[in-house]
Formats: C-alpha cells, sequence, structure tokens
C-alpha cells in the first residue's frame, strides 16, 4: 500500500515511467502525478486507485497482469487524466461504460454495458460484447476475435485476414461488416446467418449455429466447416470452395457445383452434386 497525505506517488523527473499496480495507491487528492511523456500505467487485478491519476503529454494506460478484475471506461478522462493510448493487454477485464480507442491483445475485454467505439483486436486479443452492451467501428486484425452474445450490438465491424468475429445470437447484422479474403465467420448457437458472403472466407458452423443459402466458391480459401450441433441448410459449394462438416454437424440440401470440394466425417449429410 502506498498513501500520501496530497499525492500517494510523485514523479518529479521528466524521464518516462513505468508503473504496475496491483494493490493500494492513494492520496488525498491525487493518487499519481507524471511528469513529461512516455509514461505508461498498468493496472492489474487487485488494483485499488484512491484518487486521481494526472499525466501530460503523450502517455500509455493499461490494463493487465494476470487474472481478472473489472474497469469503468467511463473513468478515462475523469479519474485518469492525459493518456493518450490506451491497451488491454492482460488478464480478463470485465468494463462498463462508455469508451472509445482502446487495443485489445493477448488479453480479453468484456464489455458488460455501456457502449465501446474505434476497438482495435489483434492478437489473441478478444472483445466480448454482452447482452445490452454496443460496440461500434471494431476493427479486427490478425488473431484477434470478436464475439457478440446475445443481446449485444455490434455495428461497423472490420475483419482482416486471420480475424475473426464470432456471432451467437446477437445484435450483428451481417451488412455492418466489412470481411478480408482470409477472414473468419463462427456461427455460434441461435444465430442464423442467411447472407452469401464475398470471397476467400472461413465460416465456422458452432452448436445451435445455423447458416443458411450461403454461397462459397471462387476460392481456394473459402471454407465452410461445420462443427458438432451446428447446421449448413441450401449451401452452395463452388470452383474452388471446400465444405468440411465434423462429426455431429448437420448439413440440409446443399448443392455441390463441379470443382467444389465436400469433406464429411459424419453421417447426417444429405448432398445434391451437379457438373
Amino acid at each position: 500500500m502506498i498513501s500520501g497525505g496530497t499525492i500517494g506517488i510523485e514523479i518529479a523527473s521528466a524521464s518516462a515511467v513505468s508503473i504496475f499496480d496491483t494493490g493500494v495507491i492513494s492520496g488525498g487528492n491525487t493518487a499519481i502525478q507524471f511528469a513529461g511523456s512516455g509514461n505508461t500505467l498498468t493496472l492489474g487485478a487487485g488494483y485499488e486507485i484512491g484518487g486521481g491519476v494526472n499525466a501530460s503529454g503523450k502517455n500509455t494506460f493499461q490494463l493487465g497482469g494476470s487474472g481478472s478484475d473489472s474497469f469503468d471506461l467511463s473513468s478515462i478522462g475523469t479519474q485518469y487524466l492525459g493518456f493518450t493510448t490506451l491497451n488491454v493487454v492482460g488478464g480478463t477485464w470485465t468494463v462498463s461504460g462508455a469508451g472509445s480507442g482502446w487495443n485489445v491483445r493477448s488479453a480479453v475485454m468484456d464489455l458488460v454495458s455501456g457502449g465501446l467505439s474505434n476497438t482495435f483486436i489483434s492478437g489473441g486479443g478478444t472483445l466480448v460484447v454482452g447482452s445490452g452492451a454496443t460496440a461500434s467501428a471494431t476493427v479486427v486484425k490478425s488473431g484477434g476475435t470478436d464475439v457478440v452474445l446475445s443481446g449485444g450490438t455490434a455495428i461497423g465491424v472490420t475483419v482482416s485476414s486471420g480475424g475473426a468475429v464470432e456471432l451467437l445470437s446477437g445484435g450483428l447484422d451481417l451488412q455492418s461488416v466489412t470481411l478480408a479474403t482470409g477472414a473468419i465467420i463462427a456461427v455460434g448457437s441461435g444465430y442464423l446467418l442467411t447472407s452469401a458472403v464475398s470471397s476467400g472466407l472461413t465460416i465456422e458452423v458452432l452448436s445451435d449455429g445455423v447458416v443458411s443459402g450461403a454461397t462459397f466458391g471462387s476460392v481456394s480459401d473459402k471454407r465452410l466447416l461445420i462443427f458438432s450441433g451446428g447446421t449448413a441448410s441450401g449451401v452452395t459449394v463452388g470452383s474452388g470452395g471446400t465444405a468440411v462438416m465434423y462429426a455431429g454437424g448437420t448439413d440440409e440440401q446443399s448443392t455441390i457445383f463441379k470443382g467444389g470440394t465436400d469433406i464429411v466425417s459424419s453421417t447426417s449429410k444429405t448432398i445434391r452434386a451437379r457438373e
């Protein structure tokens, strides 16, 4: 525990300083006073900041470490001042309130209420949009995952090659998603995907998810993967497209054109083949 009468920690030097907090830092009015730019404050599970945090210039605020904790996004700009870069770099963080401009990597950011905008998700990072929460203008880079739960809303998602968006009966309209070649869509419990999608994608049909009427083909990396409990209905697999159904998956009335590939490891399949 660090406690001061007026200021808990005061950085007098203009040199960049990094603070990692998993305990109590408090002051009368100010918990931490930074000087200069290039400073980093990382909060870990168990943190407690009693008072304001003041920084000037260009500084970084992070949620990190291991374990799990919660954070109010609205405290950026009110309790935490002067931070221009916002990261989630470790652990699982349950967040609420309003926020913008966060970067998520090697961590889970679970938005349970409120709204996020302009979020970037990359290598090992996951953004979960819970019931009643809204995320807009999310960019999912390679290795990142955007999960939309039942009752959650995602607007304007951009998924790069190697990035993934997982739809679990959420409020996501596929028309609001920009999908690059090599992007992954995972369709989960209670979600019905009916739109035809652009070339070069992988669609994963998870348990209780349904894909209906989509078209796969034209490029070799466009794949439909039907996992146990998932259903594909009326899917068209064209030249260069691949459909793979795993044990427990169901594929009803699919059409396989010449040049399309269908791999079956289950007995619950009906196929129509065309030359």
